[in-house]
């Protein structure tokens, strides 16, 4: 699955865009070790963050769907349920966005867009999928 931007202005016509995922690599809890068990503890999530027209994080809805061990019931769940949210956002068009960081936790996983530095390079890396932007803010990403 990739993270696809879209931007939908909000009825009041203030603008809101917003961004959803279904992790390509499902995040398992904090501290977990692989073990023979490992698709039991890969989480799946239907992921949908809304931001104002300059780009502050509004709202993150984001639904555990499922784990590894039923992977094809667990992404099928996440995909219609962002399609459920994203059929009530009125004007819907797909479009690139720009938004500043954020941070939301569910279930002990960091969704958002978090401010790190890397080998002395300051970047924003998309959470849980452990994507880095990087200078010029082009769209170009690092995995």
């Amino acid at each position: 699955m990739s993270t696809s931007p879209i931007t939908a202005p909000a009825p009041s016509g203030t603008g809101r865009a917003a961004s959803f995922s279904a992790p390509s690599s499902p995040p398992s809890p904090k501290g977990y070790t692989i073990t023979d068990d490992w698709p039991a503890h890969k989480r799946w999530y239907a992921v949908l963050h809304t931001f104002d027209a300059a780009g502050h994080h509004l709202d993150s809805r984001i639904e555990r769907t499922g784990t590894d061990d039923n992977h094809r019931t667990a992404v099928d769940a996440a995909q219609e349920q962002r399609k459920q949210w994203l059929d009530t956002l009125p004007g819907l068009h797909f479009g690139d966005i720009a938004i500043r960081p954020f941070q939301h936790v569910v279930d002990g996983v960091l969704f958002g867009l978090v401010i790190e530095t890397f080998e002395g390079t300051e970047h924003a890396e998309l959470y849980p999928d452990t994507i880095g932007f990087y200078e010029p803010w082009d769209g170009s990403y690092d995995t």
